[in-house]
């Protein structure tokens, strides 16, 4: 009986990486907001507004989904990439200024469009840069990565919370974002992604 050998490439496609890494870093700041909401809510005398978040969040990512596919399969990544990045970053600029439930719910249509842009297309991305045979370990490269920066947000991030509170968190993690969409821009023009 032969044993395949196991190494790190068996469970990391480095071709899906340099994407994953930009996308990962962006989706930081979406773990920052799913993991704070609610406090940040409360303590913004918001929480009406805040139980409607993740619904107006996913019927824009829902409505949205077929039209920046079809772009991205006609025009190619880098302007969806982009508006997406940047719809993000709105997004969290909105977090950021949020101290009514109509500017928190603008977040979530901003934050809709983004994350449910450069999160499919950057999936698309990985699995376009890797061999035919590699395709469920660029898959899961990418979902590692992302997952572990949500998954990291609290413990990353919420030291910061009493020295700057949850509005300037998420400002600062728009520059998160910002460089995000610098790295990939960069990544892209190297033809790593």
């Amino acid at each position: 009986v032969k044993h395949a050998n196991i190494s790190l490439s068996s469970f990391i496609e480095i071709r899906a990486l340099p994407i994953s890494c930009s996308v990962a870093l962006a989706i930081l700041a979406y773990g920052a907001v799913i993991t704070y909401l609610d406090s940040f809510a409360s303590e913004q005398d918001m929480v009406q507004a805040a139980s409607l978040f993740f619904v107006v969040y996913s019927i824009v990512m829902f409505v949205a989904r077929p039209f920046t596919g079809k772009a991205f399969d006609k025009h190619g990544d880098f302007g969806v990439m982009i508006v997406g990045f940047c719809s993000f970053a709105l997004g969290m600029v909105c977090m950021g200024f949020a101290h009514s439930g109509i500017v928190l719910l603008i977040a979530a249509c901003f934050l809709g469009f983004g994350v449910g842009t450069i999160n499919p297309c950057g999936l698309t991305l990985a699995v376009q840069k890797s061999p035919a045979f590699r395709l469920t370990t660029a898959n899961s490269t990418y979902s590692c990565l992302c997952d572990a920066t949500i998954g990291l947000a609290p413990v990353l991030l919420g030291w910061s919370i009493p020295l700057i509170g949850y509005n300037g968190l998420y400002l600062v993690l728009t520059a998160v974002v910002l460089i995000a969409m610098g790295l990939y821009a960069f990544l892209r023009f190297k033809k790593l992604i």
